[in-house]
């Protein structure tokens, strides 16, 4: 069950008087037979005696305040952090002070679920005073004690319990649920990168559709625009979310749709992912016609990724709506796509065979001129009605250049 080091860091401190052991979600995960993130080991030891207890070892202790010193071996950090208990949470995030003690059992009361509140160690098999294995072969979320209390001290457990749930497909507790709807209005009192990093995740999770359905509301105080949407729109949403890939930015995309772009732009990883997201939203219900000209014309407005992401959400909503006809347009749309792509369609200035240097050479004034000449070639390439072909399009800046010599101030006819 333990990596070498790990069960290296707990051999080291038994040896010297104190006990040790993994703890929380490396314990869950491995309970669940899935490969652990990472590894955390909590002790008796004091954070001085963890430092004594690896001599020569690469230490650093940027969260010694609360009792965790980090521990690099193979040239993988684990967090060693001494049992404690915490005291009052003003800012509803981290505790004002904490206290060490020496039992484990003391620990393990102040964490968030009873699925992240187990313990294990070869010499003392898995310590599980809450009942965390049961909850887990149960598919159960459950706060350890007063749910209540666990969310007053730390409003991100609320996310966290959302993330659990969609990521894992457990259910959650009746009254862990009901105390976390009580209190998610805090979360508007939390920095919101902390926020959009679980609902990131909880996004992208496996039972996602399963959360924004049966927690929809928990979400209302980030997202106030997701109380105010009807349940028909909701709905179809959260089903087009259910047949999206897990990609963090179609699903972002998808619930745009019913929810303002502004309240859901905090939640997104930086802004280029908002602006996309917003722009897929607006383009969920325009046309993709298996042309490719039409394709090409897609190509240059949004560009081949997001094109290509775009189709996903089209295709998301329209298995949603059990549209079958828009399935197969999407799916010959994507054909053509995928062609111009392996052609090398050409559908940006920066691919036509010739450039400003070729439009100044055939006498187009530089500045504007050489612009709207390159936009008009480019223009009729992606219609098709003009090869992306080096000597057509000279002849054609060339034509551009003699009217302007002629003081002719509209394009000539052959362009």
């Amino acid at each position: 069950m333990l990596p070498g080091p790990v069960r290296g860091i707990l051999t080291t401190l038994q040896q010297q008087g104190h006990s040790a052991f993994a703890v929380g979600g490396c314990v869950r995960d491995s309970l669940l037979g899935r490969p652990p993130c990472d590894w955390d080991v909590c002790t008796s030891a004091r954070p001085g005696e963890i430092k004594a207890a690896f001599p020569g070892k690469s230490l650093s202790a940027p969260g010694v305040r609360h009792g965790t010193i980090t521990v690099l071996l193979e040239h993988i950090p684990y967090e060693v952090t001494t049992f404690r208990t915490d005291g009052a949470y003003s800012d509803h995030r981290h505790p004002d002070s904490v206290h060490f003690v020496r039992s484990v059992s003391e620990d393990l009361a102040r964490r968030d679920f009873t699925v992240n509140a187990m313990a294990y160690s070869p010499a003392s098999g898995l310590i599980d005073p809450f009942g965390g294995a049961r909850d887990l072969a149960a598919k159960c979320l459950r706060c350890v004690g007063d749910p209540a209390r666990r969310f007053s001290e730390d409003a991100l457990r609320i996310l966290r319990m959302a993330r659990f749930a969609a990521s894992m497909g457990f259910s959650i507790e009746p009254r862990t649920e009901a105390a976390a709807l009580d209190q998610c209005s805090v979360l508007t009192q939390l920095p919101v990168e902390r926020c959009r990093a679980e609902f990131c995740k909880m996004l992208c999770g496996r039972w996602a559709p399963r959360v924004l359905r049966g927690q929809r509301l928990l979400f209302a105080p980030l997202l106030p625009s997701a109380a105010q949407t009807s349940e028909r729109a909701w709905e179809e949403a959260v089903s087009a979310i259910a047949a999206a890939p897990d990609d963090l930015c179609v699903r972002l995309g998808i619930l745009c749709r019913v929810v303002a772009p502004g309240q859901l732009a905090p939640l997104c990883p930086d802004a280029k992912t908002a602006r996309t997201a917003t722009l897929l939203a607006e383009c969920a219900e325009e046309p993709l016609r298996a042309l490719p000209s039409v394709a090409r014309r897609w190509l240059h407005r949004l560009g081949a990724e997001t094109l290509q992401k775009l189709v996903r959400v089209q295709a998301a909503f329209a298995a949603a709506r059990r549209d079958r006809a828009k399935q197969s347009e999407l799916v010959e749309f994507a054909k053509t796509l995928r062609r111009a792509l392996e052609n090398g369609a050409c559908c940006e200035r920066a691919q036509l065979a010739v450039s400003g240097e070729d439009a100044l050479a055939a006498g187009i004034p530089a500045g504007g001129e050489v612009g709207a000449a390159l936009e008009s070639l480019l223009d009729r390439v992606i219609e098709g009605t003009l090869p992306n072909e080096r000597a057509v399009l000279l002849e054609q800046l060339a034509a551009w250049g003699a009217g302007i010599a002629c003081e002719q101030c509209t394009l000539p006819e052959s362009l």
